[in-house]
């Protein structure tokens, strides 16, 4: 059936969408599929051949080119042509929304300031043993490269401006993150800080948001924030609370005031170091 093959393509450049990084070039099927364009073109001159165009002289003396084929003299012709006419368009559309799905992607990643040999090498880490390098072909490669040196060339102009952050404003100024692969030392707005794995570390989100994005840190979901966040309030209201029934009861025990806040930060505390791990150190 024709353009079979080319819809393996379709649901391929589906498929890569919703994939964190490229699966290796169908490059058999993309041949199969220009194959298959080339036949359906070699198919349509031969239909073609025996009404081979003419030239007639005009009044004008100019050379006038006009085909002999005639589709109501030959409907079962002029069907074939058609049929093959739209198989080579639906074929020539399919490779087009492949490609561009790919360089799409690739596109994403250079924006997104993410490391595409990186993410290419550990893509076809699993693909060792079949002597496969890479997962772009030739021509992607050559994309790519040349992509990133527009890119790197742009934001250049705007040495201030981050064009590769996120244009959504942070909700915290501070964040929690932990390392997952280790980024050796970084240098802060407060000071130099040592990434190494499995460690975590509360840091201000903007100086680290590129390493979010690389793949270095993970952002902490903000389930645990908003626990803490009801944990505090709890224990602000009881120790309020109970501020205010000892200084009814007796106006001169107000020295066990700071007695309750200290009960009360050593509480906030322990539910921090159960909810968020480890100790972990702090950079403010």
């Amino acid at each position: 059936m024709y353009a079979e093959t080319a819809n393996k393509l379709v649901l391929d450049a589906k498929r890569i969408q919703n994939l964190q990084h490229l699966p290796p070039y169908a490059a058999t099927t993309v041949r199969a599929v220009t194959k298959e364009v080339r036949d359906l073109d070699r198919e349509v001159n031969s239909l073609l051949a025996p009404y081979q165009s003419q030239s007639t002289q005009g009044s004008d003396g100019t050379q006038i080119k006009s085909s002999g084929f005639n589709p109501a003299e030959d409907p079962a012709t002029a069907c074939a042509l058609l049929v093959n006419h739209l198989a080579m368009r639906r074929n020539k559309r399919c490779l087009l929304a492949y490609h561009r799905t790919r360089t799409d992607k690739l596109e994403e990643m250079c924006w997104s300031g993410a490391d595409v040999a990186e993410i290419q090498s550990a893509a076809t880490s699993t693909r060792a043993q079949s002597g496969d390098s890479s997962n772009l072909s030739a021509d992607e490669e050559a994309y790519i490269n040349s992509y990133s040196n527009l890119l790197a060339a742009y934001k250049g102009q705007w040495t201030d401006i981050d064009l590769t952050g996120s244009l959504e404003p942070p909700r915290d100024i501070f964040i929690d993150v932990r390392v997952l692969r280790d980024a050796g030392e970084i240098q802060t707005e407060y000071g130099s800080i040592t990434l190494t794995k499995n460690s975590q570390f509360y840091v201000r989100q903007a100086d680290v948001e590129r390493l979010i994005q690389q793949g270095y840190l993970q952002k902490l979901g903000c389930v645990s924030a908003l626990i803490l966040f009801v944990v505090d309030k709890a224990i602000l209201a009881r120790v309020n609370r109970s501020k205010t029934h000892v200084a009814r009861q007796n106006p001169l025990a107000v020295p066990a005031f700071f007695v309750l806040d200290l009960v009360g930060f050593a509480v906030l505390l322990i539910c921090r170091t159960v909810l968020c791990g480890k100790a972990r150190p702090v950079c403010v």
